[in-house]
């Protein structure tokens, strides 16, 4: 008998924070105009904040 995980969803107010604070993080480690939309957006799926 397999188990299915419940995935639980973030709210909004939770998902606004996370990437809030990851692209406050990306943006002091990498400046504005270096950091990619794509790189935040990796980085804001994983919920890590970018090396550096």
């Amino acid at each position: 008998m397999s188990r299915e995980r419940t995935r639980q969803l973030s709210t909004a107010e939770e998902r606004r924070e996370t990437v809030l604070r990851i692209a406050i993080g990306a943006f002091a480690a990498r400046g504005y105009c270096g950091t990619t939309t794509t790189e935040a957006a990796v980085w804001i799926a994983d919920g890590d904040p970018p090396p550096g």
